[in-house]
């Protein structure tokens, strides 16, 4: 099938209504979250795209079409109409993990997707079952040579960043771990406080578990301290500075979206992602606001899926069904 490219100035005045950056957009757009309703990137969205909508003056609807770890939302809009009403908010697991795991993927990110904008950056904390004689990182470290092959951890599922984050530390810090992923974190952070599960990375809303004691927090992988916890060193300050794994997500929509389109979408997520107020209900979850161009979006994720590709080829890491289901 083939698609629109790119169309510059001198010739978007011969485009259709709603295709060119001064009439669009003329009705509702869509942004699709491929994970279930409630969930952090599910709430984060929906805040942006109150706000979105009030900026651009038609409806922002958010749906969720959830499936195979993000597969199923991301190719429903790779294969909508490429003018700008319909994109997703897309993931580091779609756009960097994912494709060096599974050959049989019917995208290509550099192919099929047209970028608009990063979105955020958020801050995983490093969370440990309790009942573990350590109580710090170094510690946990020791504990795990002295008991090789006997810790376990959770993730959310198969190619997520959780999954990857431990897989990072267990290559740097020369530990191994059992895996056990899970369909979502909510059982995971469960089984980790009912003692079932050693170790999780996880969003820094977990934090509530260790403040009534079900839980221990060692570190955040983030660049800097939480000022929300600021008692937690970063992972580099705790003696793992490689360790720059993130949870990150982005605006996406299917390839061949006009250009003059793409700059009034970019334009006015970048307005939004600046607002104090939407800022303000991020930051106390960890999670920083990032615009940025397509154009650095794009490189941002190629950097990553090149990181990714290296840890997944040095851990051995390969995909089973649990990431398609």
């Amino acid at each position: 099938m083939q698609r629109r490219t790119f169309l510059g100035a001198a010739t978007a005045a011969a485009l259709p209504l709603g295709a060119r950056g001064d009439t669009f957009p003329s009705k509702p757009i869509t942004i699709v979250v491929p994970v279930t309703a409630g969930g952090p990137s599910d709430v984060m969205t929906r805040i942006i795209a109150n706000k979105l909508s009030e900026e651009l003056k038609v409806p922002v609807v958010v749906e969720n079409r959830t499936g195979a770890a993000g597969v199923v939302g991301l190719v429903s809009v790779i294969n909508a109409r490429p003018d700008g009403y319909t994109m997703i908010m897309a993931g580091a697991n779609v756009l960097a993990i994912l494709p060096n795991l599974d050959t049989k993927l019917s995208y290509d990110v550099a192919r099929d997707i047209e970028p608009v904008t990063l979105v955020s950056k958020t801050a995983l904390g490093m969370f440990i079952n309790p009942r573990l004689p350590v109580k710090t990182l170094a510690e946990f470290v020791a504990y795990a040579k002295a008991n090789p092959g006997k810790l376990t951890y959770a993730s959310a599922g198969m190619a997520s960043t959780a999954h990857l984050s431990a897989e990072l530390l267990s290559n740097l810090a020369g530990i191994e771990m059992t895996h056990v992923p899970y369909r979502g974190s909510a059982a995971a952070v469960n089984d980790m406080a009912g003692g079932r599960v050693d170790l999780m990375f996880d969003g820094i809303s977990t934090m509530t578990h260790v403040n009534s004691g079900q839980l221990r927090a060692l570190a955040v992988n983030g660049q800097h301290r939480l000022a929300a916890y600021p008692e937690l060193p970063t992972m580099a300050e705790a003696g793992y500075p490689g360790f720059t794994i993130e949870l990150w997500f982005c605006i996406v929509g299917p390839k061949g979206i006009p250009q003059p389109v793409v700059a009034t979408l970019n334009a006015a997520f970048a307005k939004v992602l600046r607002d104090p107020g939407v800022i303000e209900q991020h930051v106390r979850q960890g999670v920083e606001l990032v615009p940025t161009s397509p154009a650095e979006l794009m490189a941002f994720s190629n950097a990553q899926s090149a990181r990714m590709r290296e840890l997944i080829k040095a851990r051995r890491i390969t995909l089973n069904e649990d990431a398609r289901n």
